[in-house]
């Protein structure tokens, strides 16, 4: 039998594996960290292409105007390279970005993946990722943990990607500690999809727009961005044609026209293109008190005159009386005057005819 000093007893659990750990894979990224955003790093603005807003192309897979979301400023370590090329028609330059993510604290920390066809702002300058590399670094060589993401990026062409520089990138703030000579853009307010907005122009990348359209006779003049948008009528343009007092009286101080296009000849002038109803009176208590017809009828008391005149009423008054000096007197072929003993009727110019008015019943 063995002896029992030398009894080998086995552990209640395994050693753990030597650096391997998830704690130790936390502490190399944290040192990570430290090293890129304070020491080593260089800030940039992130800006990923938004796959929902921008119109991509199905057989090329490339969209003629790119949405980017609101940029995102990392800390990488960036190698810059510069080609100069001779080959057809002289000298041609081309700069590139080799730019080494921190794949750990893009991924779990901002929620970031690096894409192609996405733009990163190095400077003042653009440059679109062509190329990207997934597997250059692991932990501890571990295949299953990347801590590097390497990019190859060119320089985009001129106007290729758009920022507003009032709001991205701001001339004059207050400078945050740790982000070197070269601060990357803020974040920008990116407009909600959801919401409603009145534009001018249709824009495709707005589903909920409602674009502001001219009606008859109003003109819309758009001042351009920071500008203003006048909004003015082209029918009646003289100041000073209707004046409102409050919400039930104002006042004109022009001629009107009202139907028709023309300068009109009088202080109040309706016009009519048929026998259509042009003016009408209208009393509290009596309805129809005055009414005029487009083919020239006038009703008194009534709104459907059948005659140039008509009169709904059992009498007419002449209030004064005239008496003509004889019968070639002047006056026109139907006036009608009275005096306290005939009727006078003129029935040709300058010619009068009376009838005696009899003293009783």
């Amino acid at each position: 039998m063995a002896d029992p000093k030398n009894k080998w007893d086995q552990p209640d659990a395994p050693p753990p594996p030597m650096f391997f750990g998830k704690k130790e894979r936390d502490l190399v990224k944290q040192v990570n960290d430290e090293l890129s955003e304070r020491i080593i790093g260089q800030p940039l603005a992130y800006y990923p292409i938004s796959l929902e807003d921008s119109t991509f192309n199905d057989t090329y897979g490339e969209a003629k105007e790119k949405v980017s979301l609101p940029p995102v400023r990392v800390y990488a370590y960036v190698v810059v390279e510069n080609e100069q090329t001779n080959e057809r028609y002289g000298y041609e330059y081309q700069t590139k970005l080799t730019v080494n993510f921190h794949r750990k604290r893009l991924v779990d920390d901002q929620n970031l993946f690096v894409r192609v066809g996405d733009f990163v702002q190095y400077g003042d300058f653009f440059y679109e990722i062509v190329r990207t590399y997934n597997d250059t670094r692991y932990y501890f060589g571990q295949v299953e943990h990347k801590f590097q993401i390497s990019a190859e990026c060119v320089r985009a062409r001129e106007g290729a990607f758009k920022v507003t520089p009032a709001v991205d990138r701001p001339t004059v703030r207050p400078s945050v500690s740790g982000e070197g000579q070269s601060p990357a853009p803020r974040d920008v307010p990116y407009p909600p999809l959801a919401a409603s907005y009145i534009t001018v122009a249709a824009e495709r990348k707005l589903p909920n727009e409602r674009v502001l359209t001219a009606g008859a006779g109003i003109t819309l003049v758009d001042g351009g961005a920071g500008g203003s948008m006048t909004i003015a009528s082209i029918v009646g343009r003289r100041a000073g044609i209707l004046t409102t007092i409050d919400a039930s009286n104002a006042y004109a101080t022009s001629s009107l026209n009202i139907g028709g296009t023309s300068t009109p000849g009088a202080q109040l002038q309706v016009s009519s293109s048929g026998d259509q109803n042009l003016f009408q009176v209208d009393g509290a208590t009596n309805g129809s008190i005055l009414f005029v017809t487009g083919s020239g009828r006038v009703g008194i008391g009534t709104s459907a005159p059948s005659e140039a005149l008509d009169v709904n009423s059992d009498a007419i008054r002449i209030r004064t009386s005239q008496t003509p000096s004889s019968d070639s007197d002047t006056g026109t072929v139907g006036m009608i005057c009275w005096d306290a003993n005939y009727i006078y009727v003129c029935v040709a110019t300058d010619t009068w005819k009376r009838a005696t008015l009899a003293t009783g019943w």
